[in-house]
């Protein structure tokens, strides 16, 4: 019995001894642990800060990456050309677009008949065939160019704006056809370069009558040429309000295959105005000089990948000179621009369709290093060519 009480006060100490031990222990491991749980805070805080940074470091990476591949393939487009290697490019642009679809469409020759013995059921027939043939010399078609300003697409979601046109066309011979296309535009609702919220707008553009040939063959050089001329009307109010009479604007367009998938396109396109006055106050009462003249001149190749999907590009220049306006000290005044385009086509049915970005630097007024598809330069856009 005193044994058994001796082992009980015993084991009574000892584990007395052990719990003032294991409270001193849990304090300190509370005192560890609130370190501990500061110190993973502030590694969590960094941790979070580290990974901001580099999905900024990662965006900027994939962009200036995609800047770079964008100039190895025009660099590629631009030299590999003379030495027949594959390259990339741009999808038609408007003018080849219409020069293809008028050589692929057939035509079919009046069968006149001999007027002097025709009977009254020939007489008939003759009429009716020329109506029919009349009816499909008549086509009609639908233009769209959708952009987007990608620095303001990035910042707050931009807003789009369209120029549009229907072509009613009349196809004068196998290789001739004019066309009278009344332009108009819409401008969604959305924020402008500054910032501003606007509302969507619809406003009407010049509209203009076109003729266009898409067979010269006494021109020299065995390549393809189309050429047409465009009489612009003073439809719209910009036009009416600087005193615009018209304007004409002749196109001229060479190129041919290189391959059985790849084709190259000059364009050039020289711009003239004919203006009631030299000069306008803009909107915030200043002289400015009209436009005078002008061209816009630019090589465009096209690589089709399959019967849909194609890949484009193009580099282009152009300019614009201004009246001068001495009563009111307005020198003639130049814009200069170099333009960069680069695309994907998409042809289906009647549809034709380019979507891709486009870079226009100003040169007359430089401002910093070129940087390829800057987002202070480019736009996205959307080229469309619908058929009826």
């Amino acid at each position: 019995m005193l044994q058994t009480a001796e082992f009980v006060l015993f084991w009574g100490v000892l584990m007395g001894e052990k719990s003032g031990a294991d409270g001193a222990n849990l304090e300190g491991d509370l005192v560890a642990h609130d370190r501990f749980t500061n110190s993973y805070m502030k590694s969590y805080t960094n941790s979070m800060s580290d990974i901001r940074a580099y999905d900024r470091d990662t965006f900027s990476y994939v962009m200036n990456s995609a800047r770079k591949i964008a100039l190895v393939f025009c660099a590629t487009l631009m030299v590999g050309l003379p030495f027949g290697l594959p390259s990339i490019a741009f999808a038609q642009s408007e003018g080849t677009l219409e020069a293809e679809e008028m050589r692929s469409t057939p035509y079919e020759t009046r069968d006149a008949g001999t007027a002097s013995g025709a009977t009254s059921e020939s007489r008939a027939s003759i009429v009716q065939t020329g109506w029919s043939q009349f009816k499909r010399d008549i086509r009609v078609r639908f233009f769209n160019f959708t952009s987007a300003d990608m620095a303001q697409v990035h910042e707050d979601g931009g807003r789009l704006q369209t120029y549009n046109y229907f072509s009613l066309e009349y196809r004068l011979s196998r290789h001739e056809r004019i066309a009278f296309r009344p332009a108009f535009t819409y401008n969604f609702a959305g924020s402008d370069d500054r910032g501003q919220h606007q509302d969507s707008e619809f406003a009407w553009s010049d509209s203009y009558i076109n003729y266009a040939n898409y067979s010269l063959r006494w021109l020299p050089f065995d390549l393809d040429y189309s050429t047409s001329v465009r009489f612009y009307l003073p439809t719209s109010e910009s036009s009416q309000s600087r005193g615009t009479i018209l304007r004409i604007r002749p196109y001229l367009i060479a190129g041919a295959p290189l391959t059985t998938r790849l084709s190259y396109a000059v364009h050039f396109q020289p711009d003239f105005y004919i203006q009631s006055r030299t000069g306008y106050a803009n909107a915030r009462g200043y002289a400015n000089g009209n436009r005078n003249y002008g061209y816009k001149i630019f090589t465009e190749m096209n690589y089709r990948l399959t019967r849909v999907f194609s890949l484009g590009g193009s580099v282009g220049h152009d300019q614009m000179w201004h009246h001068e306006m001495p009563i009111e000290n307005v020198d003639v005044y130049r814009t200069e621009n170099m333009n960069i385009d680069a695309s994907v086509g998409i042809y289906y049915g009647g549809l034709s369709t380019a979507i891709g970005v486009s870079q226009s630097r100003n040169l007359a007024r430089k401002s910093g290093e070129f940087t390829l598809f800057n987002q202070d330069e480019t736009q996205y856009f959307a080229r469309s060519y619908y058929r009826f």
